[in-house]
C-alpha cells in the first residue's frame, strides 16, 4: 500500500492501478472480497513513452526486470517487453496498454528500501522531462536515501 500511495502522489506518475487505493475503480469490491490488497500493482509514467521506461528501469537497483512476476524478490516488467512484446505499439494502444505501463510485483525487501529505489527511478524520469509546467512540483522531490545493503 505504501508503494502505491507513494507512486500515486509522485508528479512523474500518471496513474497507479492498485485495488487498495481509493482512486481505483474496483476499490469498493476489493475491500469486500479481500483481506489485503496484495503486492502486485502497475503504473503509468506521465511521459507516456517507452523511452521513459527505458530511462526508468536501469535506475532500479532492487527490482529485477523479468517477464515472470512471481518470485520472492521484487520484479518489474513493462508489457511492451514481456506479455505483449509480439504486439506493435499501435496494437497495444488499441488494447488500452500504454507504452509507459510498468508492472511491479513487490518482493520481501524492506518497504523503505523499495520506496527509495522507486524514488530514484521516477525522480530521474521526472527531472529529464522537467518543464516550467511541473516546476511547482520540484520541491516535493527529495534525494532518496540509498537502499540498505542486503543481508
Amino acid at each position: 500500500m505504501q508503494i502505491a500511495q507513494f507512486l500515486e502522489g509522485h508528479p512523474a506518475i500518471e496513474q497507479v492501478f492498485y485495488p487498495g487505493l481509493a482512486s481505483h475503480g474496483g476499490h469498493a469490491i476489493a475491500q469486500k472480497q479481500m483481506r489485503g490488497f496484495g503486492g502486485m500493482l502497475s503504473f503509468m509514467l506521465k511521459e507516456n513513452s517507452f523511452d521513459a521506461v527505458r530511462r526508468f528501469l536501469p535506475r532500479l537497483k532492487l527490482a529485477h526486470a523479468a517477464a515472470n512476476l512471481g518470485a520472492v524478490e521484487t520484479i518489474v516488467g513493462p508489457p511492451a517487453t514481456t506479455s505483449h512484446v509480439e504486439c506493435t505499439p499501435e496494437e497495444r494502444a488499441a488494447m488500452g496498454i500504454p507504452e509507459s505501463l510498468i508492472r511491479y510485483s513487490t518482493g520481501i525487501e524492506a518497504v523503505e528500501d523499495l520506496l527509495a529505489d522507486l524514488a530514484g527511478g521516477v525522480t530521474a524520469v521526472y527531472l529529464k522531462t522537467f518543464t516550467a509546467e511541473n516546476a511547482k512540483d520540484a520541491e516535493k522531490l527529495k534525494t532518496p536515501r540509498p537502499p540498505r545493503p542486503l543481508r
